[in-house]
């Protein structure tokens, strides 16, 4: 489950637009906070909040613990598959 989530998400680059957000002269790299929206409503989930100008922000830190059981999600699937290899040469 947790690997379609992160498959949900897109990576994006961008540059704040004004600089009460961060600097408007590097790009700044996040994912987009509409797919999380999608994935994790607003009204269910706190990883999402609304600024004062009621603009998405995205809690970074939330998305560890979805990003930690895909790895462990993807690990059982390549020990699945390095077992089944192995017996096959056996």
């Amino acid at each position: 489950m947790s690997i379609e989530v992160v498959k949900k998400l897109r990576g994006a680059r961008y540059k704040y637009i004004s600089s009460k957000f961060g600097s408007t002269d590097r790009y700044t790299l996040g994912v987009m906070a509409q797919d999380i929206k999608d994935i994790y409503p607003i009204e269910k989930y706190s990883i999402l909040n609304k600024d004062k100008d009621n603009y998405l922000m995205v809690d970074y830190v939330q998305l560890i613990a979805p990003m930690i059981k895909a790895i462990q999600e993807l690990t059982n699937e390549v020990e699945k598959l390095k077992n089944e290899q192995d017996k096959q040469n056996n």
